[in-house]
C-alpha cells in the first residue's frame, strides 16, 4: 500500500510489478502508513485526526481511530511474548 494525500485513498499496490491494483478510500489527507506482521496497516489521516484500520488480506477498513488535533507522525510499537501481543499508536 502507498499513500495517496490529494485523493483522500490508498493504492493497493502488486510487489512484484509494482502495478496498482485497487484503491481503499480513507479519511481526510493521508499523511502516513504503519505496517504490523498481523496484515494490519494503520493510516495517518492527518487532516482528519483519525487513523484508518485496514486489513491488508481483505483490502477493507476495519475501525477508525480518532487522534489528537495536528497529528502528523505515527508510530506503531509491536511487542510478542507466549501471553500477549498488541501495539501501541503515538501521534
Amino acid at each position: 500500500m502507498s499513500q495517496l494525500a490529494d485523493s483522500d485513498s490508498v493504492s493497493v499496490i502488486k510487489y512484484v510489478d509494482t502495478t496498482v491494483i485497487g484503491t481503499i478510500p480513507v479519511l481526510t489527507f493521508p499523511l502516513a502508513a504503519a505496517f504490523t506482521q498481523t496484515a494490519t496497516c494503520y493510516v495517518l489521516n492527518a487532516h482528519s485526526n483519525t487513523v484508518s484500520v485496514i486489513d491488508t488480506a481483505t483490502s477493507s477498513i476495519l475501525s477508525t481511530i480518532i487522534v489528537g488535533s495536528a497529528s502528523t507522525l505515527m508510530a506503531v510499537e509491536l511487542w510478542f511474548t507466549p501471553e500477549v501481543s498488541g501495539f501501541t499508536l503515538q501521534s
